[in-house]
């Protein structure tokens, strides 16, 4: 658990319950969190954490020191131009931010508020990637400090070096699609080899898994340590994630279907079943992961006694499979998909392993 990594979460307190707020906000904060996840993927260890701490946090564990980079969104509509600093002071939003350095410093790499305009007082702009604040001009840094002092352990760590803001190309309007040509750039920069099907289903199964992590209701007397794992998404869950993606191009098809289990030709309409369900079968496959993989591992268990047990042939297994698992289904499958599915644990515990995770 990252937790273990990170001693000084075990005494944080929550002081805010954010909740589900604006739809657009939270849409946002999911884009934003998916952009890190492919950013990170293949060079960090990494637990993303949703809407606790802060509207998205990462926790860095491959690093020879484990680190916690946090970040505040704040948006508006791109016509608006700039954010008005004083609305983010009126709000206390740096003050806010500063209770990661009260609480967690050491374990604090980066406190990054992130906005998609740039900030605004009177005649001074900030604009740009990664502006550390405590260097940024006199007038401004005057007005941070003004929200900052309202933390009474500012008056003794001072302006942090780790408070920052970043300014990023995203909107209201434009998130997802950012969100998804940064997901369709990593499948080809890792070589990931899946249909443009499996692609959509796998990005919409990781869109809605972050969304439920995201809308995890708690209560500020939740522990801590409670909390998080069901607010966040580790790397090793994406890499499982995408795995059973790659898998979809391995599983049983047609021809298997006839000459290891029907032996006959099947009439028109038994074949455009049985081909309709094998495609069905792939988008189900891949849009409902944590459902299929637990009664599929499940099934290839049970599969892979029978067969030590001395079972007899394919169909005579499959056969048992239907009348033993026959309730297990959360998902409706037709007859066809269920067949399919019962097939591809045969096979997965014939070859004496599984690509479930």
């Amino acid at each position: 658990m990252v937790t273990e990594l990170y001693p000084n979460l075990k005494k944080y307190v929550i002081r805010e319950n954010k909740g589900s707020m604006a739809y657009n906000r939270l849409a946002m904060q999911l884009s934003f969190a998916m952009l890190q996840l492919f950013e990170l993927y293949k060079n960090s260890s990494f637990t993303i954490s949703l809407d606790c701490i802060d509207d998205v946090v990462v926790f860095k564990t491959s690093d020879e020191s484990p680190n916690i980079t946090t970040y505040q969104l704040k948006t508006k509509d791109s016509n608006a131009g700039s954010f008005e600093l004083k609305a983010l002071t009126s709000k206390s939003v740096f003050q806010k931010m500063y209770d990661h350095i009260e609480k967690i410093d050491e374990d604090v790499k980066e406190v990054i508020l992130v906005s998609n305009l740039s900030l605004k007082y009177k005649d001074k702009i900030i604009s740009g990637e990664s502006i550390t604040l405590s260097e940024v001009d006199e007038k401004i840094r005057d007005i941070i400090c003004e929200d900052l002092s309202k933390n009474s352990e500012f008056h003794t760590k001072g302006f942090s070096e780790k408070l920052k803001f970043s300014q990023i190309d995203m909107s209201i309007q434009n998130h997802l699609d950012i969100s998804k040509n940064k997901f369709n750039q990593l499948l080809l920069n890792q070589k990931i080899d899946i249909s443009l099907v499996t692609a959509e289903a796998l990005f919409n199964t990781l869109h809605h898994i972050l969304h439920t992590k995201q809308c995890h209701e708690f209560s500020l007397q939740d522990d801590i340590l409670t909390i998080l794992p069901k607010k966040s998404f580790t790397s090793t869950d994406f890499e499982k994630i995408i795995e059973n993606a790659k898998n979809v191009s391995e599983l049983i098809n047609f021809s298997d279907i006839i000459d290891k289990y029907k032996y006959k030709n099947l009439n028109l309409m038994e074949e455009s079943k049985y081909k309709q369900a094998l495609a069905t079968f792939k988008d189900k496959f891949t849009s409902a992961p944590n459902i299929l993989n637990s009664i599929m591992k499940k099934i290839i268990d049970y599969s892979r006694q029978r067969i030590i047990n001395g079972s007899g042939s394919r169909e005579e297994l499959l056969t048992e499979l239907k009348q033993e698992f026959i309730q297990e289904f959360e998902l409706y499958f037709s007859p066809q998909e269920k067949e399919i599915l019962f097939m591809n644990c045969i096979e997965q515990a014939i070859e004496g392993g599984s690509n479930v995770g």
